[in-house]
C-alpha cells in the first residue's frame, strides 16, 4: 500500500501522513493551466521540503518526486504521494535512490518545472556537463524582482546545489524549506493560497477528516515507519521542523537572516524576528560580516564552483 505526505497550508506547517490517494489536484496538470507566480512557486517548493523533512525522520525515500507525484489542492494544502512504491530509478544522475538526497534533486526537478517557462529536457550524465547544464538552466528562469536582490547570487547558488551531480553536496531537506520559506516573501506576486485557490478549486481527491482526540499524535520519536501504528485510513499529524523554528547547524536561521540581508530588507527581517518572538538586534552589516556571508557560505555544497551570476564566488578569506 502507497502512501503519501501532506504539508498543510498556514504558518503551523501540520504534515498529514495517510495511506492511499492525496488529496488535491496533480501538479503537471496545473501546470498547464495557469502559470505560477513566483512566490506561489517559491512556496510551494518550501512545503515540499518539509514533507521531506519529515519523511526523513521516518525514514522514508521516495525516489522519484516530479510534478506527476505532487497534488495541490485549492486551500493551498501540497502533498507528495507515491512514498512506499519501489522504484528502480528516476532523474537523479546516481540512478537508483541512495536515501533523502535522492529526493532533495527531485524537489529541484519540481523547483524548474514551477518557475521556468521551458521544460528542463534531457540532462548529461557526465558530471561536468551536468552541472553546466543545470546552472543554464537555473540561469533562463525569470527571476523577476529577485534577481535584483544583493544576495540572490547566494540563494541561486544554493538552489543549483539541490541538483548536485553528487548527492552528497546536495542540502538538507530543512535547509531548503528555511532559505525558501524566507526567499518567498521578498517576491511581491501572488501566494501558493491564492495561486491554488484560483486553479485547484474543485479539483479531485478527497482531504482527510481531522484526527480525533483519541488518536495519537504523537511526534516521529513515537513512529518507527509512517504508518506502524496504523490500518488504512488512520494518519499521524505533526508539525514541520521549519514551522517549529528548529533548522541544522549548517543554516541556523541568524545565518539565513544575515544571507539575506541589505539596506532594503532590514526591517523585513526585524518583523520576521519579532514573529519568531526573537528579541536581539538585527544589524545587517556587522553581522552579515561576522558570518562570513558575504558570498557564499563556507559550509554550502561546493557546487558549482564557479560564478552563477554576475560575482564568482569565493570563499571569504
Amino acid at each position: 500500500m502507497s502512501f503519501y505526505y501532506t504539508r498543510e497550508p498556514g504558518s503551523e506547517g501540520e504534515i498529514i501522513t495517510d495511506e492511499g490517494d492525496a488529496p488535491g489536484v496533480l501538479l503537471s496538470d496545473l501546470l498547464g493551466r495557469d502559470p505560477l507566480p513566483r512566490r506561489a512557486a517559491i512556496e510551494l517548493v518550501a512545503a515540499l521540503a518539509d514533507v521531506l523533512t519529515i519523511a526523513q525522520e521516518d525514514g522514508a525515500v521516495h525516489g522519484d518526486i516530479k510534478p506527476g507525484t505532487v497534488r495541490v489542492d485549492e486551500r493551498g494544502a501540497v502533498s507528495v504521494e507515491g512514498f512506499g512504491v519501489e522504484r528502480p530509478g528516476g532523474r537523479a544522475p546516481e540512478g537508483r535512490p541512495v536515501g533523502t538526497a535522492t529526493d532533495v534533486y527531485g524537489l529541484g526537478v519540481v523547483m524548474h518545472a514551477v518557475l521556468s517557462a521551458k521544460p528542463m529536457g534531457a540532462i548529461p550524465r557526465e558530471r561536468d556537463a551536468h552541472d553546466d547544464a543545470i546552472v543554464e538552466k537555473l540561469l533562463e528562469i525569470d527571476w523577476g524582482e529577485l534577481a535584483g536582490r544583493r544576495w540572490f547570487d547566494e540563494v541561486l547558488h544554493f538552489l543549483c546545489s539541490m541538483l548536485a551531480f553528487d548527492p552528497d553536496e546536495r542540502p538538507q531537506p530543512l535547509d531548503v524549506a528555511n532559505v525558501l520559506a524566507q526567499v518567498a516573501p521578498h517576491a511581491s506576486d501572488d501566494d501558493l493560497a491564492s495561486w491554488a485557490g484560483r486553479v485547484a478549486r474543485g479539483g479531485g481527491g478527497r482531504r482527510p477528516a481531522a484526527p480525533t482526540p483519541e488518536e495519537n499524535l504523537g511526534g516521529p520519536e513515537t513512529l518507527s515507519t509512517p504508518l506502524a501504528e496504523g490500518a488504512a485510513g488512520m494518519f499521524k499529524k505533526r508539525q514541520a521542523a521549519s514551522a517549529k523554528g528548529q533548522a541544522t547547524a549548517f543554516w541556523s536561521r541568524d545565518k539565513i537572516d544575515a544571507m539575506l540581508a541589505d539596506e532594503d530588507d532590514a526591517e523585513f527581517i526585524r518583523q520576521r524576528q519579532q514573529k519568531r518572538g526573537r528579541r536581539e538586534r538585527f544589524e545587517p552589516a556587522s553581522t552579515r560580516d561576522a558570518l562570513g556571508m558575504t558570498t557564499a557560505p563556507p559550509e554550502m555544497p561546493a557546487f558549482p564552483d564557479a560564478t552563477v551570476g554576475a560575482q564568482p564566488a569565493t570563499a571569504p578569506k
